[in-house]
Order: C-alpha cells, then sequence, then structure tokens
C-alpha cells in the first residue's frame, strides 16, 4: 500500500467516525460491553474495583499496539479510542464522589483527634478502622487525594497509638499488682490454714494470668513461677485433706457393739473364755480378714504423716519467701537478658523512630512532641538530644 492509498482510507475512517460516535454503545464489542456494564455497576455502589479492571484493560490494549508496532490495525485503534472515553466519564463521575467522601473523611479525622483529647481511646480507634476502610475504596487512580488522606491518617495513627501504648503499659503494670496481691493473699491464707480461701485466691490469680495480653514474656513467667509454688502447695494440703477424710471414715466404719447388748458382755466373755482351750490351736480366721484392711490403714497413715512433714518443710523454706517478685525485682531480672529489651527501651526506640520519621516528613511540631516524650522518660538519652540539634529553630 503506497502513501496515497493510506490517506485515502484514512480519510474514509474519519468519514465514518462520526456515524461510529452516534452509535457508540451498539458497535461496541461484547468483550468491551461486559467490562463497561461492570464498571458502572460498581461506580454506583461506590466500589472502584471494576474500575481498576478497566484501566488494565486499557493499558493492556496499548501494550499491543506496542508489539504492532506500525502495522495498521482499525478495531483496535477504535476500542481504545471508546474505552478512553467511557473511563473519562466514569472518572469525572468519580471525582464528584471522591470529592464527597474527601469531606466525610475529614470530619471523622477531626472527631477522631477530638476523642483522643477527651481519653476515649476505644470510640477513637473505631473512627480510625472507619477512616481506614474507607481510604481503601478509594481506586488507586487518584494518588493525590490519596496521599493528602494518607498524611493526615499517618498523624491521626501516631496521637492514636502514643495514647494506646502508654494506656495499655498502665494497664499491664495494675493487673500484675493485682495478680501479686492475689497470690500474696494466697500465701497468707495457707499460713493460717485457710485452705479454701487460699484455693479461691490462687484460681482468681491464674484466670488473670492467663488473660493478660501478648507480650511482658519475662513479667509472665515470674508470675507463673510463683503461681506454680502454690499449686504445688495447694496440691499437697488437698492430699492431706483426701487422707485425712479416709482415715476419719475408717475410724467410723470400725465395727462396735450395739449399747443394747452391753449387759451380755460378761456373758460373752464367759463363753469365749470356756472355748479358749479348744479353740487355740484353730486359725484365727476372722483376723486374718481383717489383716489386709489394718495393714491399708497403717500405710494411709504412714503417707498422711510424710505429706504433713513436706508441707512443713516447705512453710519453713518456700512460704515466707515473697511470692512474687515487685516490678522493681523484675525490672533487674531482666538486665541479664541482653537479647530481651524492657517495655521502656521499646517504647524509646518506637518514639525516637517517629520522630525521625515526622523529621523528615517535615512535621516539626509533631517530632518535638516525640523528642520531649523520649526526654520525659530518659533525660540523657543521646539519640533524643542528636534529632533535637537537626530541628530548626
Amino acid at each position: 500500500m503506497d502513501i496515497d492509498d493510506f490517506l485515502d482510507k484514512e480519510v474514509q475512517v474519519e468519514k465514518k467516525g462520526d456515524v461510529e460516535k452516534e452509535t457508540f454503545t451498539t458497535s461496541d464489542t461484547q468483550e468491551f460491553k461486559d467490562v463497561k456494564a461492570d464498571i458502572l455497576a460498581e461506580t454506583d455502589t461506590g466500589n472502584g474495583k471494576d474500575f481498576t479492571s478497566l484501566e488494565k484493560r486499557y493499558f493492556d490494549l496499548w501494550n499491543k499496539i506496542s508489539k504492532e508496532k506500525f502495522s495498521w490495525d482499525h478495531d483496535l485503534y477504535i476500542e481504545v479510542y471508546k474505552l478512553a472515553d467511557e473511563m473519562r466519564k466514569i472518572a469525572g463521575n468519580s471525582s464528584l464522589k471522591l470529592d464527597r467522601e474527601k469531606g466525610m473523611i475529614k470530619e471523622l479525622i477531626k472527631k477522631a483527634n477530638h476523642e483522643l483529647e477527651n481519653k476515649r481511646h476505644e470510640s477513637a480507634l473505631n473512627l480510625y478502622s472507619k477512616i481506614v476502610d474507607m481510604r481503601n475504596k478509594i481506586p488507586d487512580s487518584f494518588v493525590e487525594e490519596k496521599k493528602e488522606f494518607n498524611d493526615e491518617i499517618f498523624r491521626l495513627y501516631e496521637n492514636l497509638y502514643g495514647m494506646i501504648d502508654a494506656k495499655f503499659i498502665k494497664e499491664f503494670k495494675a493487673s500484675i499488682a493485682k495478680i501479686d496481691a492475689l497470690i500474696k493473699n494466697s500465701v497468707s491464707s495457707i499460713e493460717s490454714n485457710k485452705i479454701e480461701d487460699a484455693e479461691k485466691f490462687y484460681e482468681e490469680a491464674l484466670e488473670m494470668h492467663k488473660n493478660l495480653p501478648r507480650g511482658f514474656l519475662l513479667q509472665k513467667i515470674d508470675l507463673g513461677n510463683a503461681l506454680l509454688a502454690l499449686y504445688k502447695e495447694l496440691s499437697i494440703h488437698t492430699q492431706i485433706k483426701s487422707l485425712q477424710e479416709q482415715l476419719n471414715h475408717d475410724k467410723r466404719t470400725t465395727y462396735k457393739y450395739p449399747r443394747e447388748y452391753g449387759d451380755n458382755l460378761d456373758r460373752l466373755s464367759e463363753i469365749a473364755s470356756q472355748n479358749k482351750k479348744t479353740q487355740l490351736k484353730k486359725p484365727a480366721i476372722s483376723n486374718l480378714r481383717t489383716v489386709p484392711e489394718k495393714a491399708k490403714h497403717e500405710k494411709n497413715i504412714k503417707y498422711l504423716e510424710r505429706l504433713s512433714e513436706i508441707a512443713s518443710q516447705n512453710k519453713k523454706t518456700q512460704l515466707k519467701k515473697p511470692a512474687i517478685s515487685n516490678l522493681r525485682t523484675i525490672s533487674r531480672k531482666e538486665k541479664h537478658h541482653k537479647h530481651s529489651k524492657n517495655l521502656f527501651s521499646r517504647l524509646i526506640e518506637r518514639k525516637l523512630e517517629r520522630a525521625d520519621i515526622n523529621l523528615e516528613k517535615g512535621y516539626y511540631v509533631d517530632a518535638k512532641k516525640n523528642i520531649d516524650s523520649v526526654l520525659k522518660l530518659d533525660p540523657n538519652n543521646k539519640d533524643a538530644k542528636r534529632i533535637l540539634a537537626k530541628m530548626p529553630v
């Protein structure tokens, strides 16, 4: 085909284009119709999922054009043109809806910050979740709008989790103190021989220990060791109680003569005396029958004495020791774990990391807040002073 033939064909295509524009929806390929219908449906529901699919289809067609080089494909040309026109319309409609959503998101961010100022952390956290959900539904093609939201959401995240961290640490310390008090009450009850009270305190402490939040492993281990000592001590007392009940039962079931036969005891003694000479050589069958029961009874007594001895030794060696060290002792123990950072060190690291991020983004006020928080916890922190020196006066 020479250049003249090509130009003649293009002129015919341009003349035909006006007619094609009028019959745009009726001349679509079936594949394009299906995609477009899905896009319009998703746009009406506020979900940009299929708009992304349409966008992908558009750029896939451009990849096809690229592979075709300069080989003319009229159908491909028309499909790209129509697809671009439809995407422009949908994007315009989405922009109007996005403006409304932007206003809603900003209002929610403002409300969440207000909840934080009033220490209503749970309400602020729920609002934050709604904000993130709304942000995630915005199509990725709206890059600038999403970036604007991301900056505001990030600052909300910083404030939210900074306060939640402090509240979380405070509540965990309160839980440790409560469990420690319950363990001490249980120990005191054992020393006073109030075993039922000791068991109640132990069970309450155990339940709280199981429901402690994740993390704080060293503190949990210390609490667990104290509970383990209580478990052993209470188990011994339970066995002693069981054996005592069994021995008492044995005593109650030992045969006794009824009172109404008391007057006949003398007569029975005479009969026994008369028969003694003739019966001595016979096996004492009745006595043999009681031997196993007697042996069992003696065995239980020895076992009870042994358990009582163990319990007595434990009182001297274990119960007089503190059930659990206080938080200062826990802190000293943590220093021996070189590979474990304590809670306050991790909190300081997070604050420093946030300060660096805020400084890089130019959020100097937020960075200053982070540094001030660190210096309150550790006035001599070198990293905090280094970051502070970088900030403009």
